[in-house]
């Protein structure tokens, strides 16, 4: 009973923190690591280009 409830008080918090749109789901930390997610994929779709090949074309 112990370990259950300390797992839902968990549950509660982070949906605490969704809806208020603090900690780790702040509006700003999440434009940002959005912003770094679009960086990363651009970067590896330069890389697979170099590998294939493509970027000579």
């Amino acid at each position: 009973m112990l370990i259950i409830n300390f797992i839902f008080s968990f549950y509660c918090l982070d949906q605490r923190a969704r809806k208020d749109q603090i900690g780790p789901y702040a509006p700003e930390i999440v434009a940002k690591e959005r912003k770094e997610d679009s960086l990363q994929k651009t970067q590896q779709i330069e890389r697979l280009k170099k590998i294939y090949g493509e970027d000579q074309k």
